[in-house]
């Protein structure tokens, strides 16, 4: 302060005009507590508390995203609201914008018998319904089997025979799933083949019967589940939920 005021006086005795200049005041950096501040794509998985990475945010969190699995992290919460390092762009990094006309070709790997994961992306098969992992079947003499187990090592196998897997975006599920039609390398159309087999059945509600001949076949020939009883895995999964 004194030395402005020394200034002013020298300056003022010249007969020159002094404008004071403002200067903006340092702003202490404050440390950065969220899940993008290392460069990450800001998305904490709700189930760990780990933060999501990079490369498998479809798979920890879904595609897109679901604050059902993950919580956006984009801002530093000790900061007043100011953006962390990790801006908006790096919350999708490797995770690509939505488009019903998509196309995604891959080596595929099974999760279950109606889902599949290409590039880390997980992929809901379009129109059909398999049991569970955890769930079981009668057999025709009675016998109690594990047909969800049974149904994923056939996809599993079946698939690995025939890579890569094409799928066509249709949807995206509740839980931020893409939702598709898939095709392996020989072009042959996953859906059907499951369907075909009784690894999995026709959905009516979303398929509106696409599938139907196919069941038939599976029926008539009592494959897979038609080799005894069954319930239908979307009343299965009811039935845990109450």
């Amino acid at each position: 302060m004194f030395s402005i005021v020394m200034l002013s006086l020298v300056l003022g005795l010249s007969g020159k005009t002094v404008v004071p200049v403002e200067h903006p005041s340092m702003v202490m950096p404050v440390k950065c507590q969220g899940c993008g501040c290392k460069g990450g794509p800001g998305w904490r998985i709700n189930s760990t508390g780990k933060c999501a990475s990079n490369r498998n945010i479809a798979k920890q969190c879904g595609y897109p995203p679901s604050t059902d699995l993950c919580t956006q992290e984009l801002f530093n919460p000790k900061s007043n609201g100011s953006p962390s390092r990790a801006s908006a762009a790096n919350a999708f990094i490797e995770k690509p914008t939505p488009d019903r006309n998509r196309t995604i070709s891959g080596r595929a790997s099974v999760v279950d018998a109606d889902t599949i994961e290409i590039h880390g992306i997980r992929i809901r098969i379009w129109g059909i319904d398999a049991p569970e992992s955890q769930q079981t079947c009668l057999s025709q003499v009675g016998k109690e089997y594990h047909c969800g187990q049974i149904a994923a090592n056939q996809m599993a196998s079946y698939v690995d025979r025939a890579q890569p897997v094409t799928c066509e975006h249709r949807d995206t599920d509740r839980y931020g799933r893409m939702v598709a039609s898939c095709q392996t390398a020989k072009h042959e159309d996953i859906a059907s083949w499951l369907v075909q087999r009784g690894h999995a059945l026709d959905w009516p509600l979303y398929s509106r019967g696409k599938f139907t001949k196919e069941q038939a076949t599976a029926k008539a020939l009592k494959a897979g589940v038609w080799q005894g009883r069954f319930i239908e895995p979307w009343v299965w999964r009811a039935q845990r939920k109450n």
